[in-house]
């Protein structure tokens, strides 16, 4: 994430706008890119996933737990990650989970801030919130609890939250199914997104049938789930050369921060033959809607029994992402966003892509 909000050190530092957002361009439009053929690129990290894998670990399933889901439906799961061109070293600030049972997925967006002001790395909060949600959502799954599916996703990301240890900030998103697979519990916070697509009966098209809001405190302030550190902590800091952070959080006055209870919740009735996009806001700022159905409608079309690799979905969605981020003239929704707060700008925004397909399937 390349915007924070003033809320989190108020007073004590600026608010940085997503980089580019001062640059001034005539405006344009950009066609929807091309399906993409289903490959590795240089800069891309591939993750082929069935259901068993977890940024930093994997999370595996009991299989010989009595409370397992029962087999109704499931999450068949492809993820890309493209890095920002400027942190491909180090492989980018977003990340993401899979659960080994394929129910319960998320995506997490660390906050770029932390590491060039105050050099902590903004990745290892959010792997580790998007860790321990993981590890969460399996206990959670064989909790005797009786809880809305909705209500399990928040906790989740709550429980998840409770659990970090590192200094940061990030937006994040978890989703769940529920026992029976059939409503998907959605807990978002911030401007990470998830859309439920589907193909329409009259017009043998892909239509967006749900879909996450984002969360602004105010122009290009998300809101965001942040750990400070406490005095405690001051000493080891100094001596690790992290003066300024510390320095910041003195002069933060008392605030309220928001938390996972801050998060948006949702119920989505799925079946079968859905299509479940999670992707942090490198995603949604620079595709439309209707750019990521008609990405899918090419992807379903270039498949013989139009049965499509989820990881080959996320690729082009991911492809198609990058190529408007680095587009002066591309029409995107972080152009439009920007513009009707008053100020001039066309094209994309670079930034970490995280995608995330997932089919609901048998």
């Amino acid at each position: 994430m390349l915007g924070i909000h003033s809320n989190v050190f108020e007073h004590a530092m600026e608010v940085i706008p997503k980089q580019g957002s001062e640059e001034v361009d005539s405006a344009g439009t950009s066609p929807t890119a091309a399906p993409t053929p289903c490959r590795s690129l240089t800069r891309l990290t591939t993750r082929s996933l069935s259901f068993s894998d977890c940024t930093g670990e994997v999370c595996e399933h009991d299989e010989h737990s009595s409370d397992e889901v029962p087999s109704c439906l499931r999450l068949h799961v492809g993820a890309i990650q493209i890095p920002h061109p400027d942190k491909i070293d180090h492989g980018g600030e977003d990340s993401y989970f899979v659960c080994g049972d394929g129910a319960t997925v998320g995506v997490a967006d660390g906050v770029s801030e932390w590491g060039w002001r105050f050099g902590v790395n903004p990745r290892g909060f959010a792997d580790e919130l998007m860790q321990a949600a993981c590890r969460e959502a399996q206990q959670t799954l064989q909790s005797a609890d009786v809880i809305s599916v909705e209500s399990r996703a928040q906790r989740i990301l709550s429980i998840g939250f409770d659990s970090v240890k590192a200094f940061g900030a990030a937006t994040a998103l978890v989703a769940t199914l529920d026992a029976e697979g059939s409503r998907l519990g959605v807990a978002n916070l911030g401007d990470s997104g998830l859309l439920q697509l589907r193909r329409s009966t009259t017009t043998n098209r892909t239509e967006v049938v749900g879909r996450t809001a984002e969360q602004l405190h105010s122009f290009n302030k998300p809101y965001q789930l942040t750990r400070l550190p406490a005095p405690a902590d001051f000493p080891r800091l100094y001596s690790e050369g992290k003066t300024a952070l510390v320095q910041a959080v003195k002069r933060c006055r008392p605030q309220k921060f928001d938390s996972p209870c801050d998060s948006d919740t949702y119920s989505l009735k799925v079946q079968v033959g859905d299509l479940i996009i999670l992707g942090s806001d490198g995603v949604f700022d620079n595709l439309h809607d209707s750019e990521i159905c008609a990405l899918v409608d090419g992807q379903v079309s270039r498949a013989v029994d139009r049965t499509v690799d989820p990881e080959c979905v996320a690729n082009a969605i991911a492809e198609a992402a990058k190529s408007n981020s680095q587009d002066k003239t591309a029409d995107t929704p972080f152009g439009q966003y920007v513009r009707e707060a008053g100020f001039e700008y066309s094209g994309g925004i670079q930034d970490d892509i995280t995608v995330l397909a997932a089919w609901i399937s048998n």
